[in-house]
C-alpha cells in the first residue's frame, strides 16, 4: 500500500512506488526540469546527522525531459531494512548550477507487511 497526504509519504516495508514530481514556482507556474538541473534526495531516521547514522538510502530520482517532470523510484530493497514504528524524514533538492533549492521536506512512514519475501 502507498499514499501521499500533505506530503507525507506512507509505503509498506518492501513495497515498490513512483512518485512523480513537479516543480513550481510561487505563482504556480511550472518550471520544467531537463538535463541542465538535477534533483537529489535522501531517507534519515536521524536529522542533521553528519556521521551519517539513521541513512536509509538515497532517492533514486530520473528526469523525464518529455513533460518535464521527474519520477522518484522506491524499490523493495530501499525499505526492507526500516525499523517499524519511528518516523524517517526525506527532502528533495533541486540543483541548478551552484544553486541547491530544496523543494520538499516531509515525513516517510514505513508501514510493515504481512506477505514476507520469498524464502523468509
Amino acid at each position: 500500500m502507498f499514499s501521499i497526504n500533505n506530503g507525507k509519504i506512507y509505503i509498506t516495508r518492501g513495497d515498490s512506488a513512483y512518485i512523480t514530481i513537479s516543480v513550481v514556482d510561487a505563482e504556480g507556474n511550472a518550471f520544467a526540469l531537463d538535463n541542465s538541473v538535477a534533483l537529489r534526495g535522501q531517507v534519515r531516521s536521524i536529522l542533521n546527522d553528519d556521521e551519517n547514522l539513521g541513512f536509509l538510502f538515497d532517492a533514486d530520482i530520473t528526469i523525464n525531459e518529455d513533460d518535464g517532470t521527474a519520477t522518484w523510484h522506491i524499490k523493495p530493497s530501499d525499505t526492507a531494512t526500516a525499523v517499524m514504528g519511528i518516523p524517517y524524514y526525506y527532502d528533495i533538492e533541486l540543483h541548478i548550477g551552484e544553486d541547491v533549492y530544496t523543494i520538499i521536506s516531509s515525513t516517510l512512514n514505513i508501514r510493515d507487511e504481512v506477505t514476507l519475501p520469498e524464502g523468509v
